[in-house]
């Protein structure tokens, strides 16, 4: 079974609904976690793995014990802090 991860959509407005919560977005790499049998395989949206991401990919094999294919995004979050001269 092939799966892939969704496609993002434009929209001409921000959606916005008294009944549902936000969250920051962060811009990264959308892509699948397929962990089978203590290995994870970090897949893009057309088809490439990403070898980059090595720890990242050992740590989820490692940490994720069951068969499971996860759709998400690969974020990396940096926190600047500024100095005074």
């Amino acid at each position: 079974m092939k799966f892939q991860p969704l496609q993002l959509e434009r929209r001409p407005e921000p959606f916005s609904h008294q009944d549902r919560l936000f969250e920051v977005q962060y811009d990264g790499f959308r892509a699948l976690a397929q962990i089978e049998q203590g290995r994870c395989k970090l897949v893009s949206c057309n088809g490439n793995e990403f070898k980059l991401f090595r720890t990242l990919s050992e740590s989820l094999g490692t940490e994720l014990k069951h068969s499971v294919i996860h759709d998400g995004e690969i974020v990396c979050r940096c926190i600047l802090t500024a100095t005074r001269m």
